[in-house]
């Protein structure tokens, strides 16, 4: 594989910094509050700048959670666990280490507007793609626990499969972890030890 020029390279490292800019806007301002020009000002492009790198906000949240995606489909697959209870704990808990990074991107916080995330995966045929191979191999994991004994049998595995992204929202609102006397590492400690207990027979 050929070596990036010097060019790419500062293509590739500004398009980081507009992505990191943007997750922690999106953070503190919602995604369907994400301006391109408080976005551009913020990075200290001008907006022409900033369309050369992307079409506009849909492109490059898609692309960005297409990047996240990948990663945890990798995740996934790397997992060496001793059971699928363990491996769907792990997961949660990456997930909720995701969640806490200021520059990360994750799948609920595009979730402001109900449409956000239905709508990009609609216009994205690779999103689409990766979102349901994720979806399969969770399933998986959970049908093996299901038979492992570790997750109840009547449980569907839509339901436990929602109580594991719906647990992300309590790291959402620096209010919520301001409230509390534990640590957001303490947070993603208890929360997939909670999720073990609540789907356990």
């Amino acid at each position: 594989m050929s070596k990036l020029s010097y060019k790419e390279r500062a293509r590739l490292r500004r398009e980081q910094e507009i992505l990191r800019t943007a997750a922690r806007m999106i953070r503190d301002h919602g995604y369907v509050n994400l301006n391109m020009d408080d976005l551009a000002e913020e990075v200290g492009i001008s907006k022409p700048t900033l369309y050369q790198h992307f079409k506009g906000k849909d492109d490059m949240v898609a692309k960005t959670m297409i990047q996240t995606m990948l990663e945890m489909e990798q995740y996934i697959k790397d997992l060496q666990t001793e059971s699928a209870i363990d491996g769907l704990v792990q997961i949660l808990r990456y997930m909720l280490k995701g969640q806490a990074d200021p520059e990360r991107f994750s799948l609920s916080i595009v979730q402001d507007a109900a449409t956000t995330l239905q709508h990009l995966t609609d216009n994205n045929l690779e999103m689409r793609e990766i979102m349901i191979r994720i979806k399969d191999q969770m399933y998986n994991l959970i049908d093996t626990a299901k038979e492992e004994g570790s997750i109840r049998l009547e449980l569907p595995r839509v339901v436990v499969l929602s109580s594991m992204f719906a647990v992300l929202d309590v790291l959402k609102g620096p209010d919520v972890i301001h409230d509390w006397s534990v640590s957001t590492e303490d947070i993603i400690d208890l929360l997939p030890e909670m999720f073990r207990r609540s789907v356990a027979p």
